[in-house]
């Protein structure tokens, strides 16, 4: 992979060339684009119509998913503030979240991170 490559914005001309040069690039792109849109539309009426606190802890389980630790306890290396983009919810909000979820005893907290010690208490709750 090139480390100086960037990203260039297409006309339909340009990508129908592509397309034809590579089979298949406007259906990768295509599909690409509809499970974008999808996700969108699914965070926005979560936003709309899901607690906070649920939300929060769906981007957890998320996240857990992607950052598996190394004994397996799953380590979130993000900040409570980027925790607090992802759910669409304010900073001091998800701190609370956090601290409740760390007396269940369902995470433990630390600088910068947050450990997920009971994954499937997280996904029962976050349904």
């Amino acid at each position: 992979m090139r480390a100086d490559a960037e990203m260039q914005p297409a006309d339909a001309l340009e990508l129908r060339l592509v397309d034809r040069e590579r089979l298949g690039v406007g259906d990768v792109l295509t599909r690409f684009l509809v499970s974008e849109v999808r996700m969108l539309n699914e965070r926005l009426l979560e936003a709309l119509y899901v607690p906070v606190e649920r939300r929060v802890l769906r981007r957890l389980v998320e996240l857990a998913e992607l950052y598996p630790g190394a004994d397996g306890v799953p380590v979130i290396t993000l900040t409570q503030e980027a925790l607090a983009e992802l759910s669409g919810a304010a900073r001091p909000t998800v701190n609370q979240v956090l601290r409740e979820e760390e007396k269940r005893g369902t995470i433990e907290l630390a600088r910068g991170k947050t450990r997920i010690l009971d994954l499937d208490e997280l996904r029962r709750r976050a349904r």
